[in-house]
């Protein structure tokens, strides 16, 4: 997110404490219901939990692109926030309860690895978009629009997908 920042304050013509809030509202929100996730797991269908996560994080996304100012954007990034903290503990879950304990500890690595690395390939392939790229818009801050529609887009076909094979 740190990469987009400074597109994002000159699109919505903010100051860089007011954009430090993106970051700041989603950590905190995810610290929050991270702790609330376990009780929802013990009391609810998995499955179920699983698609309102990701219709939630869907749902955030498409605030975040048609956002057309901080405010509703901070809004979108602490529903995005919401089900990201519900899948983490719900993918340690599902590993726990579906893979043998012999097979746990190979197939949590593998997991950590790709939680590790995408965010530091998917921070620098945004920043590179949105530095060199400017997809005919006549200001430089359409990229930053232009790349928050691409991934609502992108986490509505993700959701729409695993909303048709967990039924």
């Amino acid at each position: 997110m740190s990469v987009v920042i400074p597109h994002l304050m000159a699109d919505l013509n903010v100051v860089p404490n007011v954009a430090q809030w993106l970051t700041t509202a989603f950590l905190l929100t995810m610290a929050i219901v991270v702790l609330v996730t376990g009780f929802l797991l013990q009391r609810m269908n998995t499955s179920f939990i699983f698609m309102l996560a990701m219709s939630i994080f869907a749902t955030g996304t498409l605030i975040c692109a048609a956002a057309p100012g901080i405010e509703l954007l901070i809004v979108g990034r602490v529903m995005q926030a919401v089900g990201v903290a519900v899948m983490m503990p719900l993918l340690t879950t599902t590993v726990m309860t579906l893979v043998p304990p012999e097979s746990r500890g190979k197939i949590m690595d593998n997991i950590s690895i790709v939680i590790s690395v995408v965010p530091v390939i998917g921070s620098t392939i945004g920043g590179l978009i949105l530095a060199n790229f400017e997809y005919g818009c006549s200001s430089s801050s359409c990229p930053s629009r232009w790349w928050r529609w691409r991934s609502a887009a992108a986490r509505c076909r993700t959701s729409l997908c695993r909303s048709t094979f967990f039924r």
